[in-house]
């Protein structure tokens, strides 16, 4: 299985439709970059859904709030409807999720978290 782990920035997150189903939130991961119109500004956001146990949680996490986060990669083949084509994607759902506080430039070492990604415990 493949393990993911981001301390993340919450940028939009979209409730499940129906009690028990998952939901989704968009995430800024890495560093902040000057604004811009190309497209390349778009790669530090990533999409994970968010299943049905850590919906209440999830709600309680503000917009603009930052985030600690692990899970997993999933695998998903998707069928084109017009062409018939398969399509090999992935797909991020989160494990677990907890608060965090924002990463200040410099003070990397006073961040848990951080250390353990720094070391390599991935």
């Amino acid at each position: 299985m493949n393990v993911f782990i981001a301390h993340a920035q919450i940028l939009r997150k979209e409730p499940p439709k129906e009690r028990g189903r998952s939901g989704l939130m968009v995430l800024k991961v890495g560093k902040s970059k000057k604004t811009t119109e190309a497209l390349i500004q778009s790669v530090n956001q990533i999409i994970v859904r968010i299943p049905g146990h850590l919906s209440d949680r999830a709600a309680k996490l503000e917009v603009n709030s930052y985030i600690e986060i692990f899970g997993h990669v999933g695998g998903i083949v998707r069928r084109s409807h017009l062409s018939g084509e398969q399509h090999l994607g992935a797909e991020l759902v989160a494990n677990n999720i907890q608060a965090a506080a924002p990463v200040l430039e410099g003070n990397v070492e006073k961040h848990l978290f951080n250390r353990f990604i720094a070391i390599g415990l991935l």
